[in-house]
């Protein structure tokens, strides 16, 4: 099995040297040179920070830096340098980077990739989208067509509609994914499914039925508890 296993790996960094171009980072800079406005980036790896910002300084736009490894003195000064020079376009940070920032001056933010844990996805939506924030958000999220990625925007987006929601509806969320882990059904899933997309897909979808089923349950749970409350007043 072990052999098997480094075999699928060789194989895929194969497929992976034989890649010409990366069409996220083609529509990433497509977003970024749409018009004026600052943009947040976030990614999970430090090498793909860097990428990043090696694919936009050949194209003339400068970005900054935003990871773990500044102290939080240089973290307002990059914040400060980022809202306020005009020549800077672009912050790109990691997820240490992003944490207990407040960057509501920005309002458009892409997700170069997604974590499978949505509470670490509103923890970034949060760094925009948060009081003082006069404008509307702007939220790209990024994924290559018939990945784990893909499976994730749809469930997220299209099941629960975590992107839409207003922040009283968040709490019930996030209450009812810490009761069913995504990361935890996806790694099953991977490890049970065979190589067919579609069958991962319909695992997937029906985990986000699931979902649906829970949150609708939940929410006219709550709404009962608060009338009745209101009632016992």
């Amino acid at each position: 099995a072990s052999e098997q296993r480094a075999q699928e790996l060789y194989q895929a960094i194969e497929l992976a040297g034989n890649i010409q171009e990366n069409s996220k980072m083609k529509v990433l800079e497509e977003i970024v040179s749409r018009d004026n406005e600052k943009v947040i980036i976030f990614t999970e790896f430090l090498a793909t920070q860097q990428y990043i910002m090696a694919r936009l300084a050949n194209l003339g736009m400068k970005s900054l830096p935003f990871d773990g490894s500044s102290s939080a003195n240089r973290k307002e000064w990059l914040k400060g340098l980022f809202r306020e020079h005009p020549n800077v376009k672009a912050l790109v940070c990691t997820e240490t980077g992003g944490e207990g920032i407040n960057l509501q001056f920005c309002r458009t933010l892409i997700n170069y990739d997604l974590p499978w844990n949505p509470m670490r996805i509103e923890q970034r939506i949060g760094r925009v989208h948060r009081l003082g924030q006069t404008r509307d958000v702007r939220i790209f999220n990024l994924y290559t067509k018939n990945t784990v990625e893909e499976h994730i925007v749809r469930l997220l987006a299209e099941k629960i509609n975590l992107f839409q929601t207003v922040v009283g509806d968040l709490d019930l969320i996030l209450d009812v994914f810490s009761r069913n882990s995504l990361e935890q059904h996806i790694l099953a899933t991977m490890r049970s499914a065979s190589s067919e997309q579609s069958e991962f897909r319909r695992s997937i979808d029906a985990f986000g039925d699931k979902l649906r089923q829970e949150l609708e349950s939940e929410a006219e749970k709550r709404s009962l508890d608060r009338l009745l409350f209101s009632d016992s007043r």
